[in-house]
């Protein structure tokens, strides 16, 4: 089997850290190294990796000042890594033991095949289920379905149409949930985009997808843990986020999208933007709030949209009536 290198980017996570790496070192398949980068932790995070790190001879710990996210750390543990296989995990969340096994096993059984992801349940801070899955929540096993190619247990191969259905409808793929092949990190002039704020698992992933195979294990293999402090609760970065990324994929993308899916696509940054847009105001920033508007409606021209930019310029006090 090949090494599989197994990224951990770390900032000030010591009350998750340890069960995270505690699930790495509890897989079926042992052949893996792991990088920790220490992105500039001021709690004990950094003193606890190195401390699992001291009785496991396959982890290592990589220290650097703070850089403002995960994309910088992640692209430093890939270049500090040399794993023929890279899986992902970010510290808050979990893996089951058979992850990398089932994952590495599929990678090999299709060698066209250059990223796999899984589903996830969601938990709370403290782990305990909440019930449903990070994909199961949003019907994705019926969505994909047409687009997928079934393979023997819960593998499925991406079809000709598993791009464009990523795209416009539903991105599977979450980040600990994910292993692509080194070959596929190498073919690409840049790993996460270190400009986007959020967005740059998902920019990396639409990338890997254009030029090779996907594949999805429709079972979760990991946990997804939702807490007050996780990143992704920043609703205004997330959101900026996630337009610059579909924005990008979408000029990639588009000259082999068909007419529908074009217009489905370009629907879908439209209502991001204009998400963004309604968020800004509500915050009180007004020009950003129009300059996100004035972006949804060359994305898609709608009235809401030029109504709820005409709002942006009400009186203080009537837009604080409109907001209670």
């Amino acid at each position: 089997m090949p090494l599989i290198s197994v990224i951990v980017p770390a900032f000030n996570c010591a009350p998750y850290l340890e069960q995270a790496l505690r699930s790495i070192q509890d897989q079926t398949l042992g052949d893996f190294d792991v990088v920790i980068v220490d992105d500039g932790s001021t709690d004990g995070t950094r003193a606890l990796a190195e401390s699992i790190a001291q009785g496991d001879a396959r982890i290592r710990v990589i220290t650097q000042p703070n850089t403002g996210g995960p994309a910088v750390p992640r692209n430093r543990g890939i270049a500090e890594s040399s794993g023929t296989y890279v899986a992902f995990l970010d510290p808050d969340d979990y893996w089951y033991p058979t992850k990398l096994e089932q994952q590495a096993d599929t990678l090999g059984r299709f060698p066209d095949v250059d990223l796999i992801f899984d589903d996830a349940d969601l938990v709370d801070a403290q782990g305990a289920s909440l019930g449903t899955t990070y994909l199961g929540r949003v019907g994705y096993p019926a969505k994909v379905a047409p687009h997928v190619v079934r393979q023997d247990g819960n593998v499925a191969l991406g079809a000709p149409t598993f791009l464009a259905f990523s795209a416009v409808r539903v991105m599977g793929a979450q980040t600990s949930g994910v292993m692509v092949r080194r070959s596929a990190l190498a073919a690409q002039a840049e790993h996460f985009a270190v400009d986007l704020p959020v967005g740059e698992d998902v920019d990396l992933y639409f990338r890997i997808m254009q030029k090779g195979r996907t594949a999805f294990i429709d079972a979760p293999l990991h946990a997804y843990r939702q807490h007050a402090s996780s990143l992704m609760k920043d609703g205004m970065r997330v959101l900026t986020g996630q337009v610059a990324a579909h924005a990008r994929n979408f000029e990639r993308l588009s000259a082999g999208l068909s007419e529908a899916d074009r217009r489905a696509y370009a629907l879908r940054v439209a209502d991001q933007y204009f998400s963004l847009a309604y968020h800004t105001w509500r915050g009180g920033n007004a020009p950003a709030a129009r300059a996100a508007y004035r972006s949804a409606f060359r994305w898609h021209p709608a009235p809401k949209t030029a109504s709820a930019y005409l709002k942006t310029f009400l009186p203080a006090p009537l837009v604080r009536l409109l907001r209670s």
